[in-house]
């Protein structure tokens, strides 16, 4: 099994310690963690150049995705998300993400999900 480069953004400790636990032991090894994209950004080269990067801050306008993008243009980008509405999904996807996801999707289902994003597959 290829490990995976990721980076993990997300504003609640919590649920950002339990994703890197439910990460733990799949090919997505988190390298870096951020409370905010903002952070994220001041890091600069020291996250290096992650293949995946999994973001729960919410994206209010495709300008957020897109300098999320435009910071890591290698890497495939996931949004977990605590609205499913139209217009996240737009801002998202518009912006350069490859995955808009639930945050409360099954463990199974976003581990798959991610294996997808990670092989060329938009999510």
């Amino acid at each position: 099994m290829t490990s995976s480069h990721t980076l993990l953004i997300e504003p609640n400790r919590l649920f950002r310690q339990g994703l890197k636990h439910l990460l733990a032991g799949t090919r997505f090894d988190v390298g870096a963690e951020f409370d905010t994209v903002q952070l994220a950004f001041s890091a600069g080269e020291a996250v290096g150049a992650p293949e995946l990067v999994i973001s729960g801050q919410p994206v209010k306008d495709e300008a957020d995705a897109r300098a999320l993008r435009e910071m890591f243009p290698t890497a495939r980008i996931v949004v977990l998300a605590d609205d499913l509405s139209v217009e996240a999904l737009r801002a998202a996807m518009g912006g350069g993400a490859d995955g808009f996801l639930s945050k409360s999707v099954a463990p199974e289902a976003l581990i798959q999900s991610l294996q997808l994003v990670t092989l060329g597959e938009k999510v």
